[in-house]
C-alpha cells in the first residue's frame, strides 16, 4: 500500500502500487472522500504498521487560512470497497492544551500510541486516548523539526536543519529525556551517510 499526497492538498492511496505492470496502478483520492480535510500542503505521512489502510497525516499553514476546515493532525482511515470512503479524524484537541494553530512538520506515532508531531517550534506529544498536547520534554531547542522517526520503542531521533541531529532516550516510558549527544553525531551522521 502506497500513501501520497500532493501540495495543494490532494490525498491518494494505491493498495497495488507494487504490481509487475506500472500502468496498472490505481490510486483512490482520499481527501475529496471526506468534507473536513483541509486544503493545504500535507507535510507529513505516518502509516500504521499493523494496518495500511490507517494513517496520520500533519499539514502546514493556518487555520485562519481554510476556516471552514480547520486542523492539523489528522488520522485517516480508507475504507476499500466498491463505493471506497474515508474519515478524516482532527486531533487538535481543544483550544487550551490542544496543538494550537501552527504548522505542523511531521508525525510519528509510538508502538504504544503516543503521537509525536514536530512543529515550527520544536515537538509535541499527544498520548493514545487524550485530547491533551504537550511538549515532550525540556531540553529540545525550539526550532522548526522537518522530521522524526521512531527507532525501536527507547529512541527517538529528530533530523533538523541547523543541528543535524538530537537523541531522546525514552527509558521505558513514553516521555524521552532530550539530550543533545554532540559527540556521537560524527558517528551517526557517518553511518546514515557512509563515504564512498
Amino acid at each position: 500500500t502506497l500513501w501520497v499526497a500532493t501540495s495543494t492538498g490532494r490525498l491518494f492511496i494505491s493498495t497495488n502500487a507494487d504490481v509487475d505492470n506500472p500502468a496498472a496502478v490505481q490510486f483512490t483520492r482520499l481527501d475529496s472522500l471526506a468534507a473536513n480535510d483541509p486544503p493545504r500542503y500535507p507535510t507529513s505521512i505516518f502509516v500504521d504498521p499493523a494496518d495500511a489502510n490507517h494513517a496520520w497525516i500533519t499539514y502546514s499553514g493556518f487555520n485562519a487560512k481554510t476556516p471552514d476546515t480547520p486542523g492539523h493532525v489528522f488520522e485517516v482511515r480508507y475504507i476499500p470497497g466498491t463505493t471506497a470512503a474515508a474519515t478524516f479524524t482532527n486531533l487538535d484537541g481543544p483550544r487550551n492544551n490542544g496543538f494550537g494553530d501552527i504548522p505542523a512538520t511531521s508525525v510519528i506515532v509510538s508502538p504504544k500510541g503516543t503521537l509525536y508531531v514536530g512543529n515550527d517550534f520544536g515537538v509535541v506529544q499527544k498520548q493514545k486516548n487524550s485530547p491533551v498536547w504537550h511538549m515532550t520534554a525540556a531540553g529540545l531547542p525550539n526550532v522548526t523539526v522537518a522530521d522524526l522517526v521512531y527507532k525501536r520503542e527507547l529512541e527517538m531521533w529528530a533530523q533538523r536543519a541547523d543541528v543535524k541531529l538530537w537523541l531522546g532516550v525514552d527509558p521505558g516510558g513514553e516521555t524521552a529525556d532530550w539530550k543533545g549527544l554532540v559527540a556521537r553525531i560524527p558517528t551517526i551522521v557517518e553511518q546514515a551517510n557512509p563515504s564512498p
